[in-house]
């Protein structure tokens, strides 16, 4: 009777460990994911969002900031053109990503075009 009860035992904490192991982790943030997360609480918080003035409206950075932190996330998207094969002109772009920067509140961002990593013929 005492070996089935050191099994039992041991079964137990076979099932205990299984099921930390499955427990979902938490999703470590960014510190840019941080900071955006505080300036979002502020009662001053602002988003701007800057596109393009073509046809497209294609996004060329956000920020969201907030004056009584003195910080601003400024988040950079990127794309991959999509062009004609036969003229070469743009038909649209597919956003591949983006990259977030914690900046000062003052400080100016002079971004005035989408920012391409690639081009493709379709």
């Amino acid at each position: 009777m005492a070996v089935i009860k050191e099994i039992q035992s041991q079964i137990d904490e076979l099932e205990s460990q299984k099921a930390q192991l499955e427990q979902p982790e938490e999703p470590t943030k960014t510190p840019e994911e941080e900071q955006e997360e505080l300036i979002r609480t502020q009662k001053d918080a602002i988003e701007v969002i800057v596109r393009t003035p073509d046809q497209m409206g294609t996004h060329i950075y956000s920020t969201l900031q907030s004056e009584t932190l003195g910080k601003k996330v400024v988040t950079e998207y990127k794309y991959q053109e999509i062009k004609d094969p036969a003229t070469g002109a743009v038909r649209g772009r597919a956003m591949q990503g983006n990259e977030k920067t914690i900046m000062d509140y003052g400080v100016k961002v002079s971004k005035v075009s989408p920012t391409i990593i690639s081009s493709k013929f379709v």
